[in-house]
């Protein structure tokens, strides 16, 4: 198999990038849709010649500055420029799906498509697991990935992380209850007839201070 690059060298070219505080780069989390289902389909070998074919495309693909790695099986890490101009970014994604669905190479060609989750490095820079994790979500969590051929996701535009959120909300709720953040309020419910309050309706707050 062709010696592609890995996740350590990967690394290594993201925090060159954040240490010179280069800015307009995104990490890219990239698989191939259905690859079990191809490898079984065909045989071993030929799943393993999708890989190498996959990685080859892209990487004559990109641009100079750009960087991609194979982590495992049949996902990849990109590490490449993010356009400002989002109508820009959706070009260039749908071309980076054109080209590993186009690949000159049979048996693959016209029938291989890709999920992936695009991370845009912040201003203030996140170590590369972080980066990973959030271009990893996005791409596994995208609502169109049942539905399309290829789907993308862009985290902060396209995608909000749903379970890091419930997650510091759980985390922050107790400590919140003890140091008295929490207050009940209780919203009467007034007998027209009589003028008498019949019932309360329960509302608790949490003032966050």
């Amino acid at each position: 198999m062709k010696d592609m690059k890995n996740e350590p060298w990967l690394m290594d070219k993201y925090n060159q990038v954040c240490q010179s505080r280069i800015p307009g780069y995104a990490l890219v989390s990239l698989k191939n849709k259905r690859f079990r289902i191809f490898n079984r389909l065909y045989d071993r070998e030929t799943g393993d010649l999708l890989i190498e074919k996959v990685y080859e495309v892209l990487e004559d693909w990109l641009e100079d500055g750009e960087y991609i790695a194979r982590i495992y099986l049949d996902y990849y890490n990109i590490l490449m420029r993010f356009p400002d101009d989002y109508d820009a970014l959706f070009a260039r994604v749908i071309e980076m799906n054109r080209i590993v669905r186009d690949m000159p190479y049979e048996p693959f060609q016209g029938k291989i498509f890709s999920g992936l989750g695009i991370f845009p490095l912040p201003e203030e820079p996140v170590d590369f697991y972080t980066a990973q994790y959030n271009a990893d979500i996005c791409r596994n969590e995208c609502p169109q990935s049942p539905y399309r051929n290829s789907h993308f996701e862009v985290y902060g535009v396209t995608y909000r992380d749903n379970n890091l959120l419930a997650f510091d909300l759980a985390q922050n709720l107790l400590p919140a209850i003890e140091a008295g953040h929490i207050k009940l309020y209780l919203q009467p419910k007034v007998d027209l007839r009589t003028g008498e309050i019949t019932r309360a309706e329960a509302l608790v707050r949490w003032i966050d201070p």
